[in-house]
């Protein structure tokens, strides 16, 4: 990903950049400004780069308006700012941190110190937008799950349910509050024989996925027909956590 990565320069001596572009080629693709509005107008296109290598002392929009600046707009807030500046200073790393900058890089430049700090950071950005995209996902699967037609029940490997969604809560007139760690069984009926539980049990206890129909009760006694799939959802080494269970109502169709 590195390799694919952008990352923009900003310095006021031409020679400067030159020294970072040599250093940052071949594994980043580079861009470079001048002064601090075309800094400015740079990070704001489309795409975004990746980073940014910015000095501190320039004439007119320095360093530190720059930054500020950066991280007032939402299209630019969350590119990660490291200051490249000839002031070793405690106060002024200190501005610049609260501005929102993520590290310093001292002057002269050292081309070992510059590929790692920007190695460092570039692998902890890739890994924050990876938790990003999961997020965005997690919460697109929350959606389709809550929103979804047909009852979605996830208990744990002792039948004890750990989630229900609104279908479900909706079908068996159980408010979900009521459902959550309570076990399965409170909807038996007598009309499903104990051989399909048994049947139930031995597969999804094997790791397999399990069909098949109950008939259940719900909250007011009616009873009521559903089909289901049970299948066992799993951890990294194999073993099984939870079952989910997605079930849809067959009552009429019986």
């Amino acid at each position: 990903m590195d390799a694919q990565a952008t990352i923009l320069v900003v310095d006021d001596s031409p020679e400067n950049l030159q020294v970072l572009s040599a250093v940052l080629k071949g594994q980043y693709k580079v861009k470079v400004a001048l002064n601090g509005e075309r800094a400015l107008a740079l990070a704001q296109a489309e795409p975004n780069p990746d980073l940014i290598l910015l000095d501190v002392m320039m004439p007119g929009m320095d360093g530190y308006e720059v930054c500020a600046r950066l991280k007032s707009d939402p299209s630019t807030e969350n590119i990660p700012v490291i200051f490249v500046t000839a002031r070793d200073d405690v106060a002024e790393e200190t501005k610049g941190l609260a501005l929102g900058a993520i590290d310093y890089i001292i002057k002269p430049i050292s081309s070992p110190v510059v590929k790692a700090r920007v190695r460092n950071h570039m692998r902890l950005k890739q890994y924050q937008d990876r938790l990003a995209q999961a997020d965005i996902k997690v919460r697109q699967l929350s959606a389709a799950v809550e929103q979804s037609p047909a009852s979605i029940v996830i208990t744990d490997t002792n039948g004890l349910m750990v989630y229900v969604n609104p279908r479900f809560c909706e079908l068996t007139g159980y408010p979900a509050e009521t459902l959550v760690n309570q076990n399965t069984r409170i909807f038996q009926s007598p009309l499903t024989p104990p051989s399909t539980y048994k049947e139930m049990w031995s597969t999804i206890s094997a790791g397999k996925l399990w069909r098949g129909e109950f008939c259940n009760k719900k909250l007011n006694g009616e009873l009521y027909w559903e089909s289901a799939s049970i299948n066992p959802l799993l951890d990294e080494n194999g073993k099984i956590t939870h079952y989910i269970s997605v079930k849809e109502d067959i009552t009429q169709r019986k």
